[in-house]
């Protein structure tokens, strides 16, 4: 009975490891250095991919799946360091929904208008800006 539990450890280790490993190069795959913006997290050596590493091997130590560990880091270092298109739509949405329909939102209004050709003379012409003269 010892045995079969002992056999049972070893191999529920064993398989835990490899899937550990497994899920730790597919996540690396998916995302690129902030830094070096070109190089992949897993091929990357520089202070910051290292950073990036530690984060997310520290979540795969806690048991955290895959769509979280992209959202932890796109919350951290940006959805722009996520390299797969399709993840990164995924998690954008993710982001999204967790938002609301509170999030804040920049909008950028141009700062003049043309209006093209007009003449004083054909029509009548008004003023568009929010601000008077004094």
């Amino acid at each position: 009975m010892i045995n079969k539990i002992g056999i049972f450890l070893f191999l529920f280790t064993f398989f835990n490891t490899a899937t550990f490993a497994d899920a730790k190069t597919n996540i690396y795959s998916k995302l690129k250095c902030c830094l070096c913006k070109e190089k992949i997290v897993e091929n990357c050596v520089c202070p910051k991919a290292k950073e990036m590493k530690a984060y997310i091997y520290s979540f795969l130590d806690m048991g955290l799946n895959e769509e979280g560990i992209f959202i932890k880091v796109a919350k951290k270092y940006s959805l722009d360091s996520i390299i797969d298109k399709k993840k990164k739509e995924e998690i954008k949405q993710k982001l999204i929904e967790e938002a609301g329909s509170n999030r804040p939102e920049i909008f950028i209004r141009p700062l003049s208008y043309n209006l093209g050709r007009v003449s004083k003379t054909k029509g009548e012409l008004e003023n568009l800006s929010p601000y008077k003269k004094l």
